[in-house]
């Protein structure tokens, strides 16, 4: 079974022009962002060295490896803080976050907002959508 990679929300295809290495690359940390593959498990399953390998992904796909963990694993706890009531701690270990701290960091990095804001936001917006409309408009 062949996997699809997936890149800001997007499945790539090997059909697109994508390097097959990088292409596997994204496959592999799609698979295991919670726990990734390390560099040298990653270029030895592509056959390239680690500096290869990175110069490569970054040639292709615009951003370092390890950025793009990092996306992967935001992106799935955006999901999660949507989408369930888990403690934001426990959204962070399910990602590949070992710490709280580390990963609001980088979640308020990327979304401009901590978890708890994220998930305050949207909660705030889905009540709103439920509300009735008109009643918004009339006086």
């Amino acid at each position: 079974m062949v996997s699809t990679a997936i890149h800001d929300g997007v499945p790539i295809r090997p059909a697109s022009g994508m390097d097959s290495r990088v292409y596997s690359v994204l496959a592999a940390l799609d698979e295991s962002y919670p726990s990734p593959l390390s560099l040298e498990e990653l270029s030895s399953r592509v056959g390239l060295s680690v500096s290869r390998l990175q110069h490569l992904f970054r040639q292709s796909m615009g951003m370092s490896i390890t950025a793009h963990l990092r996306r992967l694993r935001l992106s799935a706890a955006a999901e999660l803080l949507s989408a369930t009531e888990l403690q934001v701690l426990e959204v962070a270990y399910r990602v590949g976050f070992a710490t709280a701290a580390g990963f609001t960091h980088a979640f308020r990095s990327q979304y401009r907002e901590s978890p708890k804001a994220y998930r305050h936001r949207l909660a705030k917006a889905r009540q709103q959508a439920r509300s009735d409309p008109l009643e918004k408009h009339n006086p």
